[in-house]
């Protein structure tokens, strides 16, 4: 919790906060619009990265 994290595509890209996860589902926040989404875990290639600005310009 508390990582800030980037999709780099598909229907949820853009930049994340992650809020809440547990057992079967997960809660994300968006930096600019503040809002707030629950979703069922996915699956995505994670690599870490310290130099990335956040939230990113698009």
């Amino acid at each position: 919790m508390g990582e800030k994290i980037y999709i780099a595509s598909g229907p949820r890209h853009g930049d994340w906060q992650v809020i809440e996860v547990d057992e079967r589902k997960f809660r994300l926040r968006c930096p600019v619009s503040h809002r707030e989404f629950e979703w069922n875990h996915f699956c995505y290639l994670v690599e870490a990265r310290d130099d990335e600005p956040w939230p990113h310009k698009h």
